[in-house]
């Protein structure tokens, strides 16, 4: 019984590294073909941005329709953790015409419609994109959390 509960968890681990990765797809694809909010030069918009918090909601609502399909009726108690230059492991294959140049990072709590509430943390970063620009998304739900568990690495802005 051990090892086949062992082997649910990898399981559920590599599951969460899938929905992550195609989260992050989803989600990403949004920034791209929105214009950024009025922001300092080469920032990510801010965490309060309406369409920014649009795409947060349908990544979140699209990971739960694989759960138990609660939707997020809205994200409150909304706060920047950081603004930064982005970690190491976000220009881990930069390059001169591809690179992040700042990160912001965020925290709000997702108000559900059963009622309950979900801490989430996301991180937004303006990346140059030769002679454009576009936003790379990561974001993580306490709920959702497989691969980091207490979503440290956005936290912590790491």
């Amino acid at each position: 019984m051990h090892a086949r509960s062992l082997e649910q968890r990898q399981q559920l681990r590599r599951l969460g590294n899938c929905l992550a990765l195609a989260l992050g797809t989803f989600h990403s694809s949004f920034g791209l073909a929105q214009a950024p909010a009025p922001v300092g030069p080469q920032e990510p918009p801010l965490c309060t941005d309406a369409r920014e918090l649009k795409g947060l909601k349908k990544g979140y609502d699209f990971v739960e329709s694989l759960r138990d399909g609660l939707k997020l009726k809205e994200i409150t108690l909304i706060k920047e953790l950081y603004l930064r230059p982005p970690s190491r492991s976000v220009n881990q294959y930069a390059n001169s015409n591809h690179y992040a140049v700042k990160s912001r990072y965020c925290e709000g709590v997702a108000q559900l419609s059963n009622g309950k509430s979900d801490p989430m943390y996301w991180r937004m970063d303006y990346v140059v994109d030769g002679a454009g620009h576009s936003i790379n998304y990561n974001s993580c739900s306490l709920r959702h959390a497989l691969v980091d568990p207490e979503c440290r690495s956005i936290r912590e802005g790491k």
